[in-house]
């Protein structure tokens, strides 16, 4: 098993440890619709990330929303787990897209000290009220298009600036939220690749 498999499988286990145990879900409650979309996975009809896309559709559709605050705080936990695990470097460095850029400034203002990269991609900016805990550098990505989003960043770089912490807000002309998911009309390929380079290089940086 390679460093990145065991991550991956300690990533799993992380949140298996801070989840409590569910019932089992029943043959039933299953909607046939996953079942049909598996079968096209199964068959090569449909690739790996053309099947979660539909099947999470299914699950919004169908009225299984999460709970939020435990989500974050079993992403919290996973992040603490790899952070202390045996292959990692214990510098902690995050990236996440739409949903996930949302908890990459989550976990930046609640991780503290414990976090020292952070890129998030088009996701909502954490509240201004919890920046002064903040002292991972960020490089953030948006999407010019992308105004729910957008509306939440001139109070939080400003937050960001009176708290010393080292940021930059990076706005892609042209782009649509989502411009870095190459399974979607809204891909910017010129983007996607210099927000990329942009996160790797800040990652280089802080976590080297």
């Amino acid at each position: 098993m390679n460093a990145r498999t065991a991550l991956e499988h300690s990533a799993v286990e992380a949140a298996a440890a801070t989840t409590p145990a569910m019932p089992g879900i029943t043959q039933i409650e299953i909607d046939q619709r996953v079942y049909d979309l598996y079968d096209e996975y199964c068959h090569g009809r449909i690739d790996r990330r053309e099947f979660l896309s539909r099947a999470a559709s299914i699950a919004v559709i169908g009225g299984t929303g999460l709970d939020q605050p435990k989500l974050r705080t079993d992403l919290l936990n996973s992040a603490q787990f790899l952070k202390a695990h045996q292959l990692s470097t214990r510098k902690l460095g995050v990236t996440g897209f739409c949903f996930g850029g949302g908890i990459v400034n989550f976990l930046a203002a609640a991780m503290g000290a414990d976090m020292h990269a952070g890129a998030p991609y088009y996701g909502v900016a954490a509240d201004a009220a919890s920046v002064s805990k903040v002292k991972a550098p960020l490089v953030c990505h948006r999407a010019e298009n992308d105004e729910r989003i957008n509306a939440t960043y001139p109070a939080y770089s400003a937050a960001l600036k009176t708290a010393g912490v080292a940021h930059e807000v990076h706005t892609y002309p042209g782009t649509q939220h989502g411009f870095h998911n190459n399974s979607t009309p809204r891909f910017n390929e010129p983007a996607a690749k210099l927000s990329w380079e942009r996160t790797i290089a800040h990652f280089k940086k802080h976590l080297s």
